[in-house]
């Protein structure tokens, strides 16, 4: 065993720290979000192994908004209005268009594991940040946070085998996180699209996991 794993055995099975509580999804921000899928083969064009997202979040307002730049659906936009029950998929480029949807259901709440352990401080680009693990058995969760802000910026999940092995999934990475409620104006369809312009698609879309499915919209 090595000794990552020697210290992450040992932070499982000891006591909480009485000093440190779980980390925690902050409600309105921004960030620039790359997501990494572990499995699949860099070497290969497609399947893309990289998506970035622009996200604008605001749980508060029930506001949420997804432009994705790079890797699977690259090219549109997701807009989820959960205070007017609509949501909208914008797509650009060569065959450009609008579609909206009725968005009946509420706003999933942002919710990171209250059952996450502390396993170590350590240092991630040259910032002082904290290492939490949400153990599932099977799967096992790493979220890391900064240590000053308590600013939850990458999470990590991984596959654990009967014997041990240990299997990367997807890392997920908040960049250039700024934090506070967001402008309306983000949420707006982009011109000239308006609401009777856009396509009618009848179901909707599925939730945009961009957090694990702790922070989902």
């Amino acid at each position: 065993m090595t000794m990552r794993a020697l210290l992450l055995a040992f932070a499982l099975l000891r006591p909480a720290d009485s000093e440190r509580t779980p980390p925690k999804l902050p409600l309105q921000f921004s960030a620039d979000l790359e997501i990494t899928a572990h499995l699949v083969d860099r070497t290969k064009d497609y399947p893309p192994w990289l998506r970035k997202i622009k996200v604008h979040y605001d749980h508060t307002k029930k506001l949420a908004r997804a432009e994705i730049s790079a890797g699977y659906e690259a090219g549109r936009t997701y807009i989820r209005r959960y205070d007017t029950k609509r949501e909208y998929m914008v797509k650009s480029g060569e065959f450009a268009e609008c579609q909206r949807s009725y968005l009946g259901e509420a706003m999933p709440a942002p919710e990171l594991p209250a059952e996450a352990t502390f396993v170590e401080e350590l240092q991630i680009d040259g910032k002082a940040c904290e290492h939490w693990v949400h153990d599932l058995g099977v799967e096992r969760v790493h979220i890391y946070q900064t240590a000053d802000t308590k600013l939850p910026f990458r999470l990590m999940d991984e596959s654990v085998e009967d014997g041990g092995q240990v299997t990367p999934l997807m890392t997920y990475d908040f960049k250039n996180v700024q934090l506070g409620p967001q402008d309306e104006a983000s949420f707006q369809l982009p011109k000239p699209y308006t609401h009777k312009k856009c396509t009618r698609h009848i179901g909707g879309w599925p939730y945009l996991h961009v957090f694990h499915w702790y922070l989902r919209f």
